[in-house]
């Protein structure tokens, strides 16, 4: 039976079905961008933004460019971003997110290296938390990720497992 098929039907047979895979998937993936690309609709239409912002972790620059805004402040975030936070849009606060990640990790190193007792560590946690530019945070969903990272961080440089209550208290004001 396998005498009757050749190499290039096979070879034929395995392009076509490697084709009808990636379009399926282009189909699952990719149906707004398909969608913008076969109504002949200007890359400036509203559903051609709606899918350019599906990608927000990471810019059209880069990771640099979330990153871009450092310690700074809201001066050197994107147009785009203040967009997103002018529309009460949570993406646009991925660059004050990052920032309170690492001023996070560096308190909690800073505090661990010292070899801090636990309610230290917690009260400049805390402490972080609490600031300014940092209170939008508390009622999305950065809060669950940030927790994550805390817990994470406190477990592996002090060995340290939090509890929810005390991961609730650092939110407290």
């Amino acid at each position: 039976m396998l005498h009757a098929i050749s190499w290039s039907v096979f070879l034929m047979a395995v392009v076509c079905m490697a084709l009808a895979y990636w379009l399926v998937i282009s189909m699952v993936y990719y149906s707004r961008e398909l969608k913008v690309l076969v109504s002949g609709k200007s890359p400036n239409s509203k559903d051609a933004k709606q899918s350019s912002n599906s990608n927000f972790f990471v810019g059209d620059g880069g990771p640099s460019e979330i990153r871009a805004g450092g310690g700074g402040g809201d001066d050197r975030m994107s147009d785009h971003s203040k967009l997103d936070v002018d529309q009460g849009n949570n993406t646009g606060l991925f660059p004050v997110a990052y920032r309170l990640v690492d001023e996070l990790r560096e308190v909690i190193t800073e505090y661990t290296d010292k070899k801090s007792a636990r309610e230290e560590l917690l009260y400049a946690i805390q402490r972080v938390l609490n600031k300014n530019e940092y209170k939008d945070l508390k009622q999305t969903a950065f809060k669950v990720a940030i927790n994550n990272m805390i817990e994470g961080e406190c477990l592996s440089k002090a060995s340290m497992n939090l509890s929810g209550e005390e991961l609730n208290f650092i939110w407290k004001k």
